[in-house]
């Protein structure tokens, strides 16, 4: 749109949204060409979606800014502080609590350790990194400070651009003003390809007696507590509660009996325990972003990952337990889409917002809903995260006749006369159960 310096965004009933532009280009006579919009999708449906309109203005507003600060935020969340290193200080307003401060590791910070590995894995156990070449952002750079880069009614952005060894960190954390969540991203840039060397973000917790829980296809482990007894057998000795790192899904999380914190990660690997030389006791929450390999094969080749690397997590507090946090881990990586300068029918009947499918128990997650492979009926699968045997209510944009239980193959369990019309679907505990809906 070229008609105006700024836009304004409405919801469905009329009442104004809070949005902040970002990534603007003018036209020569200075009305707004392009911008990305952020706002806060507030009660989208589930598997659905909810209309928003926007308007141009002749004011401009949340224009970026750029200067240099002294190190300290505060919203109505949050309370922060920032060195060289990253967040020093981050203080939790609705319990009290200070989540991070006094500890020799921030939140955020980058460091780098040897980590010498191959790429099919270590055989017996998983190395875990040395202190040969430790190094981490900030080290002999304390003159250095964060800037904001933006600045407007729904976020502020800090960013800092620091040598680290072999490559350049630049960070940036977002302060959302209108719900409880921060972004990091990472950018690992000019990495020089060096073997044997392993990159990772840490998130120190002022926490004592923490519980570790992480996410998981179809449900959610808690550290020492839902790992397999002993070890593995054969070569592999180790004690399977004392392996890491772990492959996580969406998020990883800790909590004591005073609050909790759930970090989402785009990264596959993450640990909890500080691998220094004097580690930290409480928990260190570890996306690990990189690691220099060589092939298993005694003719095979490095994996360097030479050049530019990019990383997005973003955590929040809540009351303790993962249970209070796994949604947000969750939602954090699935992303809505938006879609803009869509064509309008003059016949179009769908209202402005809708939900196509919903489970009306908060413990069962959809996890898949196509078409049936025989027929022109849906299948839907959920799966119980809590360990609750479950009767649910499977709710549909139009309407169906039965909820036929099928196996992943989506063959019959028992005689589809058995299943009466209006009764509800069973999910077992941490069951994994498939449907199909007949019309």
């Amino acid at each position: 749109v070229d008609e105006g310096v700024g836009v304004e965004l409405f919801d469905q009933y009329g009442n104004r949204v809070p949005c902040q532009l970002s990534d603007i280009s003018r036209y020569p006579h200075g009305g707004l060409k392009s911008a990305r919009v952020t706002f806060i999708a507030k009660e989208v449906p589930p598997i659905g979606y909810t209309t928003y309109y926007y308007k141009p203005v002749s004011i401009a507003a949340s224009l970026p800014v750029a200067a240099n600060v002294e190190g300290r935020f505060e919203n109505g969340f949050y309370i922060m502080e920032l060195d060289s290193r990253g967040i020093c200080y981050l203080f939790d307003r609705e319990s009290g609590i200070e989540i991070i401060g006094g500890e020799d590791m921030r939140g955020g910070e980058v460091f780098t350790m040897q980590s010498a590995g191959n790429g099919a894995g270590e055989f017996i156990d998983i190395q875990q990194p040395g202190m040969e070449g430790y190094d981490y952002t900030g080290s002999g750079q304390e003159s250095q400070s964060w800037k904001v880069i933006e600045e407007g009614d729904v976020f502020t952005t800090y960013m800092i651009r620091q040598k680290i060894r072999n490559a350049t960190v630049e960070r940036r954390i977002r302060f959302y003003h209108l719900v409880k969540k921060i972004d990091l991203d990472v950018s690992l840039l000019n990495w020089e390809g060096v073997l044997f060397r392993e990159f990772r973000m840490g998130l120190a917790l002022n926490m004592t007696s923490a519980k570790v829980a992480y996410d998981v296809p179809y449900g959610v482990v808690e550290v020492g507590k839902d790992e397999m007894d002993g070890s593995a057998g054969e070569r592999y000795v180790t004690n399977c509660s004392d392996i890491h790192p772990r492959g996580i899904q969406n998020w990883i999380g800790a909590s004591d009996n005073r609050i909790g914190v759930t970090l989402s990660s785009s990264v596959a690997v993450a640990d909890f325990i500080d691998p220094r030389d004097n580690p930290l006791q409480g928990p260190v929450l570890q996306p690990i972003l990189l690691a220099s390999r060589q092939s298993c094969h005694w003719e095979g080749n490095d994996y360097l990952q030479t050049g530019d690397h990019h990383y997005h997590f973003s955590f929040t507090t809540h009351r303790p337990g993962w249970e209070n946090g796994y949604r947000f881990g969750t939602g954090s990586n699935e992303k809505l889409f938006a879609v803009q300068g869509y064509r309008k029918y003059s016949d179009a009947k769908l209202p402005e917002t809708m939900s196509f499918f919903s489970i009306d128990a908060e413990n069962i997650m959809v996890s898949a809903v196509k078409k049936a492979e025989d027929s022109d009926n849906i299948v839907i699968r959920g799966y119980d995260i809590k360990g609750l045997e479950t009767r649910a209510r499977i709710n549909m944009f139009r309407g169906y006749s039965k909820a036929v239980p099928v196996n992943i193959i989506e063959f019959l369990l028992h005689d589809n006369s058995a299943v009466e019309t209006g009764s509800l679907p069973f999910f077992g505990r941490f069951s994994i159960e498939t449907f199909r809906l007949d019309f």
